[in-house]
């Protein structure tokens, strides 16, 4: 930053309204830096946002079966320790759902309202199966405090 040194000689009221115009100046320069280096923050967290959902989007589509295709079959373990596998629904209308985590509220509500619904999909001849990443044990205790009386599995490796 270079430094100018000047000789004014004007009055001392011209004097303070110069000086009063440097402070504003000084003052609006540093809250343009301020909204400068917030506007960078904001355009990098985008950055990182937009290439991270990029990379999951890409994940996804190589993970997923395509639509109208039969689901690859899978085995896990039930809250009672027993192992399911999708062959074993062979014939049967399966809702397989996944959720990210039991005793959330989200999840909670969701599997409530399976639930409340299971006679209308057993009459249908359906099976519900819940996935998420919890333990057995996990599941176990979320169906006996919600009372749910459908399998939840526990895929702790996010394999399927």
């Amino acid at each position: 930053m270079k430094t100018l040194i000047l000789r004014v000689e004007c009055p001392i009221v011209q004097i303070r309204e110069i000086i009063f115009t440097l402070i504003a100046v000084r003052s609006l320069i540093r809250s343009a830096k301020d909204f400068t280096d917030e506007m960078n923050k904001i355009l990098l967290s985008a950055i990182v946002g937009l290439i991270t959902l990029s990379f999951m989007q890409g994940a996804e589509k190589q993970n997923q079966p395509e639509a109208g295709r039969p689901a690859p079959d899978f085995s896990l373990t039930t809250s009672d320790g027993s192992q399911v596998s999708l062959k074993d629904y062979r014939g049967k209308w399966v809702v397989l759902y996944f959720y990210p985590k039991d005793f959330t509220s989200g999840c909670t509500m969701e599997a409530r309202n399976f639930q409340r619904d299971l006679a209308k999909y057993q009459d249908a001849d359906a099976v519900i199966l819940g996935v998420s990443v919890d333990t057995a044990q996990s599941h176990k205790d979320f169906c006996a405090k919600e009372g749910l009386n459908f399998k939840l599995l526990a895929d702790p490796d996010a394999k399927v």
